[in-house]
């Protein structure tokens, strides 16, 4: 995957064309089925997230432009932080909920969280800083439940388009 990302780049490169992180994630996308979870492209969005804060001062490919446009992550795991903090709430039968349904509370959070920051505290977070402090907040929640020993009631279901 890793050679691959970076014969992308310096195609790119060679061209004198600055790659965007969208550019890549949709390339991913087409390449790999695993990364194609139209319409979100979340596990490309995710890979691109990690690549560029792994990797953007090092090496300067990896500062792909536009990566405050990247959608957000909107995989399960950030669907069950979101429902676990009672932000995205359901009536009735949650199996009957599509999983793009949810995904799509999922940016619509991030997008909302992200501009209630900028204005009640002037904190400005990309996307991409975003994704980081919710997958580490949600990561800590799961260490949490583990030591509990009781599993929370989830409202989704995985998705055949994620080729696990």
């Amino acid at each position: 995957m890793g050679e691959y990302v970076m014969q992308f780049l310096s195609s790119h490169q060679r061209e004198n064309a600055a790659i965007t992180a969208s550019e890549l994630a949709l390339d991913l996308a087409k390449t790999f089925p695993a990364f194609n979870d139209k319409p979100f492209y979340s596990k490309a969005c995710g890979l691109l997230c990690t690549l560029y804060w792994s990797f953007k001062d090092r090496i300067p490919p990896m500062r792909f432009r536009h990566m405050s446009k990247l959608c957000p992550e909107s995989d399960a795991e950030m669907v069950d932080f979101f429902y676990d903090r009672g932000v995205i709430e359901l009536e009735g039968d949650a199996d009957k909920v599509p999983i793009a349904v949810l995904r799509s509370a999922v940016v619509v959070a991030v997008r909302q969280l992200q501009m209630n920051l900028q204005s009640s505290r002037q904190l400005s977070l990309s996307v991409v800083e975003l994704n980081s402090i919710l997958h580490e907040m949600h990561r800590s929640d799961v260490k949490a439940a583990s030591r509990d020993g009781s599993p929370p009631d989830r409202p989704y279901c995985i998705p055949p388009s994620f080729y696990l």
